[in-house]
């Protein structure tokens, strides 16, 4: 015990000089939770970068909200770039907060959802759109998701994180790698293609046109009766029908 005790010490300095050398400060939330408003506008897409736990409303007008400790809010950066809202701790500081920070954002449209690191997004309402809507994620974080209606939905996970939604789509294309899981059941697609490489899984509906290709242990899981199947398995990777 008492050698486990004396790594444990070891360890954790080393970790506090490489980010002291690397510039990095902690900062500890305060333990006062409160909530201010951002003023970014015209966006469509949004992507975290972070453990933030992200919540999005479709709605006729734009806002956003954080809640946290209040002396770290200010460490939250928020900008648009392109059409895109980014959010992200500002370089250099380690935050520590006392309990998860939250990011409730308000937009007419969401073409494009991601998130990089351990944190969350979570659909509170449905998600409509007349063009593709993609989701992505780099790391251990996940994306719920509501009634999704879009012509084309994409999802793309590298890492261990998971994807999850319901609704209806023409073309689902599903593209993960790693041990991340993607599950589109309930999200009724007429067409969809896959492509895994390692061992995550995936669960999903298709009507008419199934295509995968697994390189790796990962198992794909289809529900519904297309009658054009193209499979192409190279590892223990399993195509399972579901009932």
């Amino acid at each position: 015990m008492r050698i486990l005790s004396l790594s444990y010490v070891v360890i954790t300095f080393i970790i506090s000089v490489s980010l002291a050398s690397c510039g990095w400060r902690t900062v500890r939330g305060n333990g006062e939770i409160v909530t201010t408003n951002r003023n970014e506008r015209d966006f469509k897409s949004v992507k975290t970068g972070g453990s933030f736990d992200v919540y999005l409303t479709q709605g006729d007008n734009y806002e956003i909200k954080i809640t946290g400790d209040e002396n770290l809010l200010q460490y939250v950066e928020t900008r648009v770039e392109n059409g895109v809202l980014r959010i992200r701790h500002r370089k250099g500081v380690n935050l520590r907060p006392t309990e998860d920070m939250k990011v409730y954002i308000t937009a007419p449209r969401f073409a494009e959802v991601s998130l990089a690191g351990s944190g969350k997004i979570v659909a509170e309402t449905n998600l409509t759109s007349d063009s593709k809507i993609k989701f992505s994620i780099a790391g251990s974080g996940d994306i719920l998701m509501k009634d999704v209606n879009a012509p084309q939905v994409a999802v793309n996970i590298a890492g261990s994180g998971k994807a999850e939604a319901t609704g209806a789509t023409r073309d689902i294309d599903i593209d993960v790698a790693g041990s991340g899981d993607v599950i589109m059941k309930n999200l009724k697609a007429e067409n969809a293609k896959v492509v895994i490489a390692g061992s995550g899984n995936v669960w999903l509906y298709a009507s008419m046109k199934l295509d995968v290709r697994v390189a790796g242990g990962g198992d794909i899981h289809y529900y519904g009766s297309p009658t054009d199947i193209k499979s192409k398995l190279a590892g223990s990777g399993n195509l399972i029908k579901e009932e």
